[in-house]
């Protein structure tokens, strides 16, 4: 996998988190590079959370 990718704090995206049970807010990264911190979301058996993790 090679790629870049952004997450923008936008509306929309506070929604998903919202449908997906995470009462977090995402913090607005551009250019996220192969290898770099990116958030994340999994499920556990405590339910879903936002995470770092390497891209």
């Amino acid at each position: 996998m090679c790629g870049r990718y952004n997450v923008i704090d936008d509306p929309l995206v506070q929604d998903l988190l919202e449908t997906l049970g995470i009462p977090m807010r995402m913090q607005t990264r551009l250019n996220i590079a192969p290898g770099a911190k990116g958030q994340i979301v999994y499920e556990t058996n405590r339910g879903r959370t936002l995470e770092d993790a390497i891209w």
